[in-house]
């Protein structure tokens, strides 16, 4: 197990730093270094857990205790009636990319229940806030699942829903299906809800969800592990302003900084290269391992379709003891919808954060052919959300 992987980060970007001045003051005729100054290393923190409710990670949720979900009808997701029942549930096992998927329990005969993983991620494990369509092993009852940001709110405040697992087509009829939707529907908008379901607690089940994940809903002899990154940002996450990075050589003559921002200088036009180094705070690095990560970026791109503006990065990870260079997460702006204001973007990735063996950084590209659009990199944040918590 990983231990204290934050802070080996940071010792190892000091040791890097130190050594690039060293070789400066012996006059090495090696490649010039980037710039480094303080806003690049950030200081190692104390580790901090809130508790999100009556639910702590790892505690599955009955129908004990819950609201919506009563001892005089079936819970969403349980077996349809004629199936053959049993309380056998074995260990969950995370998947290695985030793809959803169910297996069914090991047991004395057909029937004994099976374990769902659930992502927010289409078929082919890419980033979605609506999923794709889930076939489940075994019929089971249909419904609602709705997944609560704060339990102290009101079931029907859809605002304060995050997830919503819908079983069938969300009545109580026999289904083999299942689909989550997330709060943000694909939008591009954070706190969309469009593509949730109508209130309707006849058929619903409100859980609170867990943070960090996953959330665990028992729903006998079935299991669902939902793996949903919090949209709320770590207390301790990692974030850049735009105008804090360092751009390249090549960049100079084209590049301008502006408030919080980095874009193209007013009146030209080119590819603007930019790069950003991530250090290991810990709500980056809080979770061993972390099964996503969340990534918010806030940006402005005026062409939708990319040929006369558009905005791209990517987050790289090296080792430190084998080197190499793998692309972990692309941004790209196109398809987002253009315009002239600055919007924000959240998506999640299969990142696992581990500075005791690699070290990251952001590549960014900013590129307008035509000098009166909009092409801006604002600000961007991460931070582990869904995995097991580090000891």
């Amino acid at each position: 197990m990983r231990t204290n992987r934050r802070f080996s980060g940071i010792s190892l970007l000091a040791s890097l730093v130190a050594g690039v001045l060293l070789l400066t003051a012996l006059g090495s005729t090696a490649n010039a270094q980037r710039r480094v100054d303080d806003s690049d290393v950030f200081k190692g923190q104390r580790q901090v857990r809130q508790p999100v409710g009556p639910t702590e990670p790892g505690t599955q949720i009955t129908a004990t205790g819950q609201k919506g979900i009563g001892t005089s009808r079936a819970l969403p997701g349980s077996n349809a009636p004629g199936i053959v029942r049993s309380d056998v549930v074995t260990p969950m096992t995370l998947l290695a990319s985030p793809v959803s998927n169910c297996t069914l329990n090991p047991g004395p005969q057909p029937g004994s229940g099976f374990i769902c993983n659930i992502y927010e991620t289409d078929a082919a494990g890419n980033p979605s806030q609506i999923g794709n369509v889930i076939n489940l092993p075994n019929p089971v009852i249909g419904g609602l699942l709705v997944l609560k940001k704060d339990p102290a709110i009101p079931d029907n405040d859809v605002t304060n829903w995050t997830n919503v697992l819908k079983f069938g087509d969300g009545t109580n009829s026999t289904t083999s299906i299942m689909q989550l939707f997330s709060k943000g529907c694909n939008t591009g908008n954070p706190n969309a809800t469009t593509c949730f379901p109508p209130y309707n607690p006849g058929v619903s089940a409100f859980i609170t969800q867990a943070n960090p994940g996953p959330t665990i809903f028992a729903s006998s002899p079935n299991t669902y592990n939902i793996f949903s990154g919090d949209d709320n940002a770590s207390a301790r996450a990692w974030t850049l302003a735009g105008s804090t990075g360092q751009h390249d050589e090549d960049s100079a003559g084209i590049v301008r900084y502006n408030s919080f921002g980095v874009n193209i200088a007013n009146g030209q036009t080119g590819s603007l290269h930019m790069r950003y180094n991530l250090t290991a705070v810990e709500g980056l690095a809080r979770l061993c391992p972390a099964t996503l990560s969340t990534i918010r970026t806030r940006f402005r791109n005026s062409d939708n379709g990319g040929n006369t503006a558009r905005l791209t990065y990517e987050i790289h990870t090296s080792s430190i003891a084998a080197g190499g260079n793998t692309i972990l997460y692309t941004f790209d702006s196109n398809g987002r919808g253009g315009g002239q204001a600055f919007k924000t973007a959240t998506e999640l990735a299969p990142i696992d954060f581990n500075f005791n063996t690699n070290m990251y950084w952001i590549e960014a590209t900013i590129f307008r052919s035509v000098a009166a659009e909009f092409s801006d990199l604002g600000s961007i944040q991460i931070w582990e959300s869904d995995g097991t918590p580090c000891p």
